[in-house]
């Protein structure tokens, strides 16, 4: 029998998709420091350990959809987070801006891509 968390993941992947392909769209503008500043921001959100700015979309669709998906199974929503941070700290790896070749790219993008 699938759970209840089971049933929700895809969707929630999805909203997870969504959500880091915009967050890289605003933070590609910023500098590396201030995107930093912003993923961690949403990081500590994700995690439940700030509350948001509810005027800012980034801010509230992070922290109620991981809040939401914590309210139904916690180990899970840590995992899925995990493999979230991996990305985000892909993005603001200061190696991301040294990639001078073709072969440094695509190792980069391959720790983008969050694979551990």
């Amino acid at each position: 029998m699938v759970s209840a968390f089971q049933s929700l993941v895809p969707k929630w992947e999805a909203e997870k998709g969504l959500v880091l392909m915009q967050i890289q769209d605003v933070a590609e503008n910023m500098s590396l420091e201030e995107g930093k500043a912003f993923y961690y921001r949403l990081i500590n959100l994700a995690k439940g350990k700030a509350l948001p700015n509810r005027e800012d979309p980034y801010e509230w669709i992070t922290y109620d959809t991981f809040a939401a998906m914590r309210a139904v199974d916690e180990h899970l929503t840590k995992d899925v987070l995990q493999d979230a941070i991996l990305c985000v700290e892909a993005q603001v790896d200061e190696a991301r801006n040294q990639c001078v070749g073709m072969g440094t790219l695509l190792k980069q993008r391959y720790k983008e891509g969050g694979v551990r």
